[in-house]
């Protein structure tokens, strides 16, 4: 069993209230990690025939609460599935606070000697007295869990409990055993959140129907619907209660139908005769998230998602100014100081190599105290050529920083150590962080999955025809999509060589240990005496590790062509709230910034197609606001000035001043559509691609009443009236090729969606009100067509 997993239990009737009171304020005093209450818990249920209400106060003998205390450490050394070194930790505990106990009792204290490596002979005694113990066999089964294995061969637990407490041992085996089968064909990250909605379905089915017979009325066909309803209306309260994200909760409501729809599929619960319900979630049109939405030390909400922390209370303006002079700078900054740390790498390799090159190799000599070749102070260039052919740990030796005469502490010695090369995270970090700029398609999901050999064939840098690739998966894009290959340009050519240099010496340790972690891209050792692994986890600026090491890296002072970019003072927050995702983000946002394209966005970011609620998540609230209301104001601005431009009233109607008006006319004034667009009605045969190809060219109108009725009021101005298309002044002829276009397409899908992806029932009834409710075509009369005298 494993400790961290007993909390997951209910323990409330095992103790009584004052034995329970008592330990819980003796956990307190301990480290903040520690489960002594929900062990001990546990070990009391795990012996047969205790008590349901369990007292340390009836240990009334020093003998009697010597022997409990003995075998609850036996029980430790037994029961629990953990290193020694842990078993030692949690037996230290316990003999802490029962010697508290035995104070507070006024008995003796119990004194038992532990080792951390080894079990001594007072554990052993506690193992032998533990074994021969009568025991609860069904109990101890019971604490030992439930585990499933992922796709990815990774062990999951899958806390059923409260299940097994319910429903008993019969169905939670069955239940078990369906997760088993399910747990094979899904990766781990995957895994773990169906594994949430599954627990949280079960932590709503428990409370409204406490036992197996009243469940399995509850979710036979007839009264599934009926059932799933009452639990849907009940989380949606809680909900409201707890003033969660409404929109989040129907997600996630629709996730647990998954699992209910699993448990159907499999068995476990009748078809039911009705659809269970999965309400639609609409959010109003003024966007209000609280996804990456968090607090700073002043209870300011900020934006998370990206690297720059933007406040949610700026206004527009603000946000405009202060989002994208920030983020680029910060990117900036960031790829500045990466630059250098690559430059500190490159060299700290190339003088380690250049060392190596001019020392000799010291020899392992059993039988000879004497060794004629020098090392550690007397010959750095001994040791590292030493080091360079033997790295890490050398198989005849114990201690073998001793061999290279670099132990213990001294100036001379600690240079020696520091500048011994090894790929670390420390190493490997700017690195990433400079790859990602180049291609914020890759994600941490990627890079961990990268690798540089596969079956023996190059896919970490690899040439086809005159352009360099590298090819890995993104595992959470599924099966059919996981591979991802990125074009690289010169720049990320360089940055994966220099990847590909610095664990050349780590790859080729693991090649000689035949362990199959060589292939891989990431290669990290923790010290230059621990072997290297494969880079299973990313560790980020939250790392004490690389808090320790890079902090003072990336708050420093860092230039743009010369001139400071940002100063000791603006950069001190940056690096607290760096990680690869959020820089990944930021650089998203750039792009956007740079084409004013979320389309562009995506595909920068490697999304598969344009996913709104995706793009959401990336761009700060107040950007996307200023940029819908500003669209919506200048299309207005343009209007008011076509319309007023000889009135003597024209600066009170438009909200700018004399000053800018040549600046806004030449900007925003009618002409052209933008050119995305353009390419749109050019290449886009609605009647021939799929919805699949019209993501490829997708171009977006806010689509709102008023839109609708000014390119209602174009149509008929030049289809139903004298006027016609020659008419239209030259520069606006796109706005009625856009009319013509709009209109268009949502008269011929209306009846039928199906036929086009992104118009919604929402859209069909703003044409339908804006049909309803025209505004007069001389309105515009006079903006859009030539004057024919």
């Amino acid at each position: 069993m494993k400790v961290k997993y007993l909390k997951d239990y209910d323990h409330s009737d095992t103790l009584d209230i004052a034995s329970r009171y008592w330990l819980k304020q003796e956990e307190q005093k301990l480290n903040k990690l520690t489960a002594l209450v929900a062990l001990y818990c546990a070990y009391i249920e795990c012996l047969k025939g205790t008590s349901s209400q369990h007292s340390i106060f009836n240990l009334t003998s020093s003998a009697a609460l010597e022997d409990h205390v003995e075998c609850f450490i036996g029980f430790i050394y037994t029961e629990i599935d953990t290193s020694n070194y842990n078993k030692y930790h949690y037996s230290y505990e316990v003999q802490l606070v029962f010697n508290n106990l035995a104070l507070f009792l006024n008995k003796r204290k119990t004194t038992i000697f532990l080792s951390f490596n080894t079990i001594s002979e007072d554990v052993e005694h506690c193992i032998f007295l533990y074994k021969n113990t009568e025991k609860n066999i069904e109990k101890i089964e019971y604490y030992q869990g439930w585990s499933i294995c992922s796709n990815d061969k990774k062990i999951m637990n899958l806390n059923i409990s409260i299940i097994y407490d319910a429903y008993g041992k019969e169905f939670t085996h069955k239940l078990h055993q369906i997760m088993i089968t399910y747990g094979k064909k899904i990766i781990s990250t995957t895994l773990s959140k169906k594994i949430g909605y599954l627990v949280s379905l079960f932590r709503i089915l428990v409370l409204v129907y406490p036992n197996i017979k009243n469940l399995q009325r509850a979710m036979s066909s007839e009264y599934a619907f009926e059932s799933m309803l009452i639990i849907y209306n009940l989380c949606l309260i809680d909900a409201k209660i707890k003033n969660y994200n409404i929109g989040h909760f129907h997600g996630r409501w629709s996730r647990m139908v998954d699992m209910y729809s699993l448990l159907v599929n499999y068995g476990i619960f009748q078809e039911p005769l009705t659809e269970i319900l999965r309400p639609i979630y609409k959010n109003c049109t003024n966007k209000n998230t609280t996804t990456n939405v968090i607090k700073n030390n002043k209870q300011q909400l900020l934006h998370n998602k990206l690297v720059t922390q933007i406040p949610l209370s700026y206004t527009d303006s603000e946000a405009k100014e202060l989002i994208f002079i920030k983020i680029i700078n910060e990117i900036d900054h960031i790829v500045y100081c990466s630059e250098l740390l690559r430059q500190k790498v490159n060299e700290k390799y190339d003088y380690f190599i250049e060392c190596s090159n001019k020392g000799t190799i010291k020899v392992n000599q059993n039988n000879n105290l004497r060794n004629p070749v020098p090392i550690g102070t007397i010959s750095k260039n001994n040791t590292f050529r030493t080091f360079y052919e033997t790295p890490f740990k050398h198989k005849d030796i114990k201690n073998y920083s001793n061999f290279l005469g670099i132990s213990g502490f001294s100036k001379e010695k600690d240079i020696i150590k520091d500048e011994i090369f090894y790929s670390s995270y420390n190493t490997l970090y700017p690195l990433l962080i400079l790859l990602i700029n180049q291609h914020p398609a890759i994600t941490e999901s990627w890079l961990l999955s990268w690798k540089l050999y596969d079956n023996k064939s190059n896919v970490g840098l690899f040439k086809i025809g005159e352009s360099w690739y590298s090819k890995s998966f993104k595992k959470r894009k599924g099966v059919n999509h996981a591979e991802q290959l990125i074009k690289l340009n010169s720049q990320s050519v360089k940055i994966i060589e220099d990847i590909i240099r610095i664990t050349s010496i780590a790859r080729n340790y693991l090649k000689s240990e035949n362990n199959k972690d060589y292939e891989y891209m990431l290669l990290a050792s923790r010290t230059a005496f621990t072997e290297p692994k494969r880079v299973k986890k990313i560790e980020n600026g939250t790392c004490t590790t690389l808090i320790n090491c890079l902090k003072n890296s990336y708050e420093i002072t860092s230039y743009r062509n010369s001139e400071i970019l940002l100063n000791n003072n603006e950069s001190k927050h940056i690096f607290q709230n760096l990680t690869l995702t959020r820089f990944r983000a930021s650089c998203g946002v750039r792009v956007y910034y740079e084409t004013m394209s979320v389309n562009k966005m995506s595909i920068a970011l490697g999304h598969e197609e344009y996913n709104p609620s995706l793009i959401d998540s990336y761009l700060p609230d107040a950007l996307w606001k200023f940029y819908t209301n500003r669209w919506i104001r200048i299309f207005q601005n343009a209007l008011i000035y076509e319309s007023m431009k000889e009135s003597i009233y024209l600066f009170e109607s438009v909200d700018f001043t004399k000053d800018e008006l040549d600046k806004f006319i030449n900007n925003h004034a009618f002409k052209d559509m933008p050119h995305h667009i353009e390419k749109g009605f050019h290449e886009i045969n609605i009647e021939k691609k799929n919805n699949n190809d019209k993501n490829s060219y997708i171009g977006i109108y806010l689509i709102t009443v008023p839109l609708l009725q000014i390119f209602l009021a174009v149509k008929y101005l030049f289809e139903e009236t004298s006027h016609n298309e020659k008419d239209i002044k030259k520069h606006l002829k796109w706005w009625y090729t856009s009319a013509n276009y709009v209109i268009s397409q949502i008269e011929e899908s209306q009846n039928n969606l199906q036929q086009c992806l992104y118009l919604t029932k929402d859209i069909i009834e703003m044409y339908k009100i804006a049909k309803n409710n025209p505004i007069k075509h001389q309105i515009i009369e006079g903006i859009f067509t030539n004057d024919r005298g």
